[in-house]
């Protein structure tokens, strides 16, 4: 089976990791600190089925460095 088309169908069986709620939308993250470069991946799911977006940043994972990158890769 053609790659693409796996991840078409993995992401159509995963749960979406967007969800609305009161205060606006949340979001289901899976971060990897500490990348060789920041990027915005697939979205991945767990073991239960449940959707995450994928995230990796260069940043390291000490005193809030890595959710500060995250928090500025998401505003792009």
């Amino acid at each position: 089976m053609p790659k693409t088309l796996l991840r078409v169908l993995h992401f159509a069986l995963a749960e979406t990791p967007f969800k609305v709620v009161p205060e606006g939308l949340e979001v289901q993250l899976r971060v990897t600190p500490d990348a060789s470069r920041d990027s915005i991946g697939d979205v991945v799911a767990d073991a239960q089925g449940n959707g995450a977006l994928k995230l990796a940043v260069t940043a390291v994972p000490e005193k809030g460095k890595a959710n500060t990158a995250v928090i500025k890769l998401l505003a792009k």
